[in-house]
C-alpha cells in the first residue's frame, strides 16, 4: 500500500510540474504578443508660429511616419496647442 501511495505522489508531483510549466509557457507567449507603443507630443504656439490654426501639413507628415493622433489640448486664449501621438513599436 505504501509503495502505491509513493507512486501516486510521484505521479501527482509530475502532473503538477507539467501543469505549471504549460501555464508559464502560455503566459510568456502572451507577454510577447503585447503591443508596445511610443508616444510623442507636438506643441505649437500660434503667437510665434507661421502655422495656420491647425498645421495640417505637419500632422499629415506625422501620419505618414506611422504616428496616430490620439488627443489634443487646444488653448485658444494662450495660443498654445498640444497634439499627442502614438505609434506601434516594431
Amino acid at each position: 500500500m505504501k509503495k502505491n501511495l509513493k507512486w501516486i505522489l510521484i505521479a501527482l508531483a509530475l502532473l503538477l510540474t507539467v501543469t505549471i510549466f504549460v501555464a508559464c509557457s502560455k503566459a510568456d507567449t502572451q507577454n510577447r504578443n503585447v503591443e508596445r507603443w511610443e508616444y510623442d507630443t507636438v506643441v505649437i504656439n500660434l503667437h510665434y508660429s507661421n502655422f495656420n490654426p491647425l498645421p495640417m501639413d505637419r500632422l499629415n507628415e506625422l501620419g505618414l511616419e506611422g504616428w496616430e493622433l490620439v488627443s489634443t489640448n487646444l488653448n485658444w486664449n494662450s495660443g498654445i496647442h498640444y497634439f499627442y501621438f502614438k505609434r506601434r513599436l516594431p
